[in-house]
């Protein structure tokens, strides 16, 4: 095998320039590819992530709908409670709230024995009731109708959960799927439940719920394919509630990491996107994650967009192909190219170099073909010919001359060696001057780094500074407003406070006057009563004494009117009574929520407390920023010291150069005085000369 150095001109050059030209090439279009690829990747997670958003949303709307008509049922309960409305109107107002709820699979109420009316025993095995009477209705939706059933199996651990847990919880309740009786078929559904409390005692009275059937959430995520993928719901610990790849997924739990990163991320509400291999589909899946939050259920379920990898990046695959096969057949035709520019050059020079080769070896009378070029390979191959001319005429004459050329180049010779030697400490010198001047060159570019460093740093201080100043305006306001803010609460709190005792004790005494008056009418009452009697007793003995009891008579009958008057008005007085009582108790229960309102008040002013304390942190993070500006300004007087430093290295070499160049000056004065000595072997070089040209003649080569 041939070694490198022995390999053709062509060859080399064409090896080369097609190897820089490929690693140029596949670099630059590799490195296009990488990040085209990269972009083209995040743009697909942040459609996923945008997509999965919007149709998690979509599935929160009917969640938080199904919540708010929980909610309004439950505050229709306590009114019904309230106003002593019956358990037939309940009813009729479930079957209508149903019917305006078209997602909803049933809407239930159970209550706690005689919580709600104390009829419980009229009602026992009447419909929506069982054997306790209990009112426990459950209003359904089967075979695409709306029936009521009495709810079954709520006293039971399991699958009474329903039930039992806000019973013992006290809180509201979102449950996973589970399996329910309704009209005699198993339905998978899913349960919003919320427990009946007291609001004086606080005391357990029942609970409302809503259901959602399980093949309503698996209609709602099957209808959509985004990205060529489908939807799966997932609760909080990655079992799959609905999934569009499927019913035969539902209730299996999403691959997972051994960490559980993805559950503990759904948990903290954020949106995100993985790629993990499916032990359920066996496929590499691109997965984007957009939490849908139950924040009174203090749950965090999760819409999984799952995209087949090979489908997510299809484009991204295509696109590194399509670049892979471009960049192959630019590298091909650049080669071809290169090769075929290459030997068109390079041709007539390889030609060139054989005809120098013979002469070398003596060949005087070698024919060369002049190229009708004027390029710089035809200008090489007509001097080449004109040499071979002149050369021939030329070497007879130097044969007979060479004597007296040898004789004449001793003198050169020695005046050469004198030149040289001044030459080479020229030569000294200025490859001094040239590191020195390498040393200053460098020298130079530290500087203008440290300057650029330092303006750098300069412009991070102005920046620091600036943040800071504002950040530092902007906390003093907020902390003089919040102090404001907090001293308004105290004060209106304490207003809030004495106003209600004071309506507290004015409706205490409202109520001691009220029983009062009852008392007073009471016995205005009995008095009319007992002056009707005796006023009866005295018409009596009136008619019993004739004539003259007949004015006595008038005078008893006019008393007893009076007394039938007193009577009525004393009625009268005592239904106001009873009005003004009722009024009380209702001003009692004012008074109570205002007791709440002022609780409410209460947690305000703990916010504020703790705005404050996100104040101070502020302050911390402000400190921190002022010393990382002192850190940017202690950087910037380092590279200030650097620049010194640098411009008096730089001085010092500028005077070295300038001895330096003294010094060549003495030896280019050496030099000019040799030249002189070589003028004169020149002359007599020129006559040889012409003697030699008179020579030509003689040869014919």
């Amino acid at each position: 095998m041939k070694r490198w150095k022995d390999r053709s001109l062509i060859f080399r050059t064409t090896f080369l320039l097609s190897t820089i030209v490929a690693i140029v090439s596949i670099t630059t279009v590799g490195t296009m590819l990488y990040q085209v690829s990269k972009e083209e990747k995040e743009l697909i997670e942040e459609v996923s992530v945008e997509k999965t958003a919007s149709y998690a949303h979509e599935v929160e709307g009917i969640f938080n709908g199904a919540q708010k008509v929980a909610q309004s049922f439950g505050e229709y309960m306590f009114f019904a409670k309230r106003h002593g409305l019956t358990r037939e109107q309940i009813l009729e107002h479930m079957h209508d709230l149903l019917e305006r709820n078209e997602q909803l699979l049933g809407i239930y109420t159970l209550w706690e024995p005689n919580a709600l009316d104390g009829k419980d025993r009229e009602y026992a095995n009447k419909e929506a009731h069982d054997a306790t009477g209990r009112f426990i209705p459950y209003v359904v939706r089967s075979d695409g109708k709306i029936i009521v059933e009495a709810s079954i199996d709520y006293d039971k651990e399991g699958t009474g959960d329903y039930y039992l847990v806000p019973k013992k919880t006290k809180k509201p309740l979102l449950l996973e799927p589970y399996t329910y009786t309704v009209n005699g078929k198993d339905i998978l559904l899913t349960s919003l439940i919320l427990p009946l409390l007291d609001p004086t005692t606080n005391e357990f009275l029942g609970i409302v719920g809503v259901d959602f059937e399980v093949s309503f959430l698996q209609q709602l995520v099957s209808k959509e394919k985004p990205l060529g993928g489908f939807l799966n719901l997932i609760t909080g610990d990655g079992t799959i509630i609905a999934s569009g790849a499927g019913e035969q997924f539902i209730g299996k739990t999403i691959t997972l990491d051994k960490e559980k990163t993805v559950l503990k991320r759904i948990a903290n509400g954020e949106h995100f996107t993985d790629e993990i291999y499916s032990q359920l589909l066996q496929d590499n899946m691109l997965r984007a994650f957009a939490p849908i939050e139950f924040p009174l259920f203090e749950k965090n379920w999760a819409l999984v967009l799952s995209v087949p990898s090979s489908t997510a990046f299809e484009r991204i695959e295509k696109l590194v192909v399509n670049g892979t096969i471009g960049i192959l057949f630019l590298i091909l035709l650049l080669a071809l190219f290169i090769i075929f520019t290459l030997r068109r050059i390079l041709l007539p020079v390889r030609h060139a170099a054989h005809v120098a080769e013979q002469i070398a070896h003596g060949q005087l009378n070698v024919h060369i073909e002049a190229l009708p070029y004027n390029d710089e390979i035809g200008r090489l191959t007509k001097a080449m010919k004109t040499m071979a001319e002149n050369l021939r005429e030329q070497i007879g004459t130097l044969a007979d001359e060479s004597k007296l050329l040898t004789d004449e180049a001793e003198r050169i010779a020695t005046n050469a060696e004198q030149n040289s030697e001044a030459s080479a400490y020229v030569h000294e010198v200025m490859s001094e001057m040239t590191e020195r001047t390498t040393s200053q060159t460098e020298a130079l570019l530290e500087s203008m780094k440290a300057m650029e460093e330092m303006a750098i740093g300069v412009q991070k201080l102005a920046e620091s500074t600036s943040e800071v100043a504002d950040s530092a305006k902007e906390m003093s306001d907020e902390e003089k407003r919040g102090k404001e803010h907090l001293e308004q609460t105290v004060k209106q709190m304490n207003q809030i406070r004495q106003s209600f005792s004071l309506i507290s004790k004015q409706v205490n005494d409202l109520t001691s006057y009220s029983e009062q008056i009852g008392h007073i009418v009471a016995t205005i009452s009995t008095i009319s009563s007992q002056t009707n009697l005796l006023a009866l007793n005295a018409a009596i003995e009136a008619a019993r004494a004739g004539e003259s009891g007949r004015g006595f008579a008038v005078v008893a009958e006019e008393v007893r009117k009076l007394a039938e008057q007193a009577d009525d008005a004393a009625k009268q007085v005592s239904e106001l009574i009873g009005r003004v009582q009722h009024q009380v108790k209702e001003v009692e229960e004012v008074t109570k929520q205002g007791a709440d309102d002022i609780q409410q008040g209460s947690t305000v002013i703990t916010n504020t407390a703790q705005t404050f304390e996100r104040i101070v942190q502020k302050t911390d993070v402000v400190s921190e920023e002022i010393q990382e500006i002192s850190a940017a300004t202690e950087q910037m007087s380092a590279g200030v010291e650097q620049v010194t430093a640098s411009i008096e290295n730089i001085v010092e070499n500028a005077k070295d150069v300038q001895y330096d160049i003294q010094q060549a000056t003495n030896s280019v004065d050496e030099q000019a005085n040799i030249s002189k000595q070589l003028d004169e072997s020149s002359k007599q070089l020129a006559s040889i000369s012409s003697k030699l040209q008179q020579l030509i003649q003689r040869f014919s080569l």
